[in-house]
């Protein structure tokens, strides 16, 4: 991944990220999701580095060696990006894709992206190739360990949230739309 500052700028989206697994990435997504679906229609978007098993009622929109991008059509299974379609996304898509095909991947999954909706994305290393309206980081207090991949990121977040005993240091209040794109107070 290019460690220079990000050179496209999305205002449209909001992404979050993580310094490890299991930090409250998802539940923050759905959180934001459930309270801004009513103003505005909400993408919202998944990347993994690693790959899933993708159930057959899924759309498989782009697939290739490098990277797979789906669109989620069930919500009522366990997977994150099945939360964020219950929570009230008009869409979701699921992206999985090797660091170095993560731009190229963005790049075709913007032909599938309305734009005239708000996007929330769950990915750490979308944030070296763009600079969202608003970046949100979340550090589990339980888990000392950070991701290497994440240390870097630290320092470009707009918010990096504090996860201890399941609860999240941060209100979800604080973050708006205005004249389409994300803002923090």
């Amino acid at each position: 991944m290019p460690e220079h500052p990000a050179k496209i700028i999305l205002p449209r989206l909001l992404l979050v990220s993580g310094t490890g697994r299991n930090s409250g990435k998802t539940t923050l997504a759905c959180s934001l999701i459930e309270r801004h679906k009513k103003n505005s229609p909400i993408t919202a978007i998944k990347i993994a580095p690693h790959y899933h098993h993708i159930e057959a009622d899924n759309e498989i929109l782009v697939h290739n060696k490098h990277y797979q991008i789906i669109r989620e059509t069930m919500n009522d299974t366990a997977k994150d990006s099945s939360k964020m379609l219950k929570a009230g996304a008009r869409e979701v898509f699921y992206v999985q894709t090797d660091d170095e095909s993560l731009q190229q991947a963005f790049k075709d999954l913007q032909d599938y992206l309305s734009p005239d909706d708000m996007y929330i994305c769950e990915s750490g290393g979308l944030r070296h190739v763009i600079k969202p309206g608003v970046f949100l980081m979340i550090h589990n207090q339980e888990k000392t360990e950070i991701k290497k991949s994440a240390e870097k990121l630290i320092a470009m977040a707009d918010q990096v949230i504090t996860r201890q005993d399941d609860k999240l240091d941060f209100d979800v209040k604080r973050i708006y739309i205005e004249q389409a794109k994300w803002k923090m107070k």
